[in-house]
């Protein structure tokens, strides 16, 4: 009976592995989104204000080597262990695109730490990565023009990263409250309810749309 409980609920909900790996990777996004915006805006007129903006940067760096490790982690639990089945009251059309939205911010939250992480590879050095592995990447020259293309690729891929967030939130809050059924409380735990389920759509069906959203942007 409790192995027959247990997999009811993987039916209809994430695991425990799941949910910590999606939280995480919110938690470490906004800690890096919020560094990486105020050591941008952060004055650096005197030797202290350097400082801290260096410090700022380095931390903003370091968390978005965090989030590409994490990353990696998430989508590989997510391809070894497939997320709940689609509510079957979702009409098919809206079970695609959430689950490109998915994917779209799977390869989001590679696109962006990756990319930034070229910018600072590239550039001449400023705010070190806090880590004892080295500032440089194989094959990636140390060079302005160069650093410039990947910080512009950083930028753009910050922006649809966190429109694609924002999207995906209110998608949830609109589940939760207007639709009334089980969306956002499978990601949060607890008790969730047995609705009817619907096939789950390829991966291709998920995945190219979001590669090709991706590939366009960048």
């Amino acid at each position: 009976m409790g192995a027959d409980r247990t997999s009811a609920r993987a039916a209809h909900a994430y695991g425990a592995v799941a949910r910590a790996l999606h939280w995480l990777v919110v938690a470490l996004l906004v800690a890096m989104y919020a560094l990486g915006f105020t050591a941008t805006a952060w004055p650096m007129e005197t030797g202290a204000e350097f400082a801290v903006k260096a410090a700022l940067f380095s931390t903003h760096k370091t968390l978005g080597i965090a989030v590409l490790a994490v990353a990696i982690l998430r989508i590989g639990w997510a391809l070894a262990v497939p997320a709940p089945a689609p509510l079957a009251a979702h009409p098919p059309i809206m079970r695609r695109l959430s689950g490109a939205v998915h994917w779209a911010l799977y390869l989001g939250i590679l696109a962006v730490p990756l990319t930034g992480w070229l910018h600072h590879a590239s550039s001449a050095g400023f705010a070190p990565i806090w880590w004892p592995l080295g500032q440089t990447l194989p094959l990636v020259p140390q060079d302005a023009a160069l650093s410039a293309q990947f910080g512009t690729l950083h930028r753009v891929a910050l922006w649809l990263l966190a429109g694609l967030t924002l999207a995906h939130v209110a998608g949830a809050l609109k589940h939760h409250w207007l639709d009334r059924d089980a969306t956002l409380r499978r990601m949060l735990g607890g008790r969730v309810p047995a609705e009817p389920l619907a096939p789950r759509p390829g991966l291709a069906a998920r995945a190219l749309p979001a590669a090709v959203l991706w590939a366009a942007a960048l």
